[in-house]
């Protein structure tokens, strides 16, 4: 699973893929906005293994202005993890502040779904339903 996002405060967008293995594969872009030149940086970002199929979304979670990485899994749930760090160069720490019950093949997104000003879950599951947790911050 692919999620676009610039992870190093660039201007461009660079890579972040969910591997079956449970991995995450960081790829900078290299390149500009209108012509990506993505480059592997890491086959094991963050060292994190959630055991099968992570599905990575990033977003502003906690609001303080960089992103943050939550990761959907086969086996249900997910992991969060709070940027400590700054847009340029950020520090992922676990969180277990924000853990909702998610089915098997979890793949997260975030948007505003309902207008409100914060950033609300919905995620696609294994038999091809949704679900959305709205943020009630």
């Amino acid at each position: 699973m692919p999620a676009l996002a610039d992870l190093d405060a660039d201007g461009d967008l660079d890579l972040l893929v969910g591997e079956a293995s449970g991995t995450l594969n960081l790829y900078r872009n290299e390149g500009t906005p209108q012509q990506p030149a993505f480059r592997l940086v890491s086959d094991a970002y963050l060292d994190l293994d959630v055991g099968r199929r992570s599905a990575p979304a990033l977003a502003d979670l906690d609001g303080d202005g960089d992103l943050d990485l939550f990761v959907g899994a086969e086996s249900g749930g997910g992991v969060f993890l709070r940027n400590d760090g700054t847009p340029q160069a950020p520090h992922f720490v676990p969180d277990a502040s924000f853990a909702p019950p998610l089915p098997f093949f979890a793949t997260p997104v975030f948007a505003d779904l309902d207008a409100d000003g914060d950033l609300d879950l919905i995620v696609g599951t294994a038999s091809g339903g949704l679900m959305y947790f709205r943020n009630e911050r």
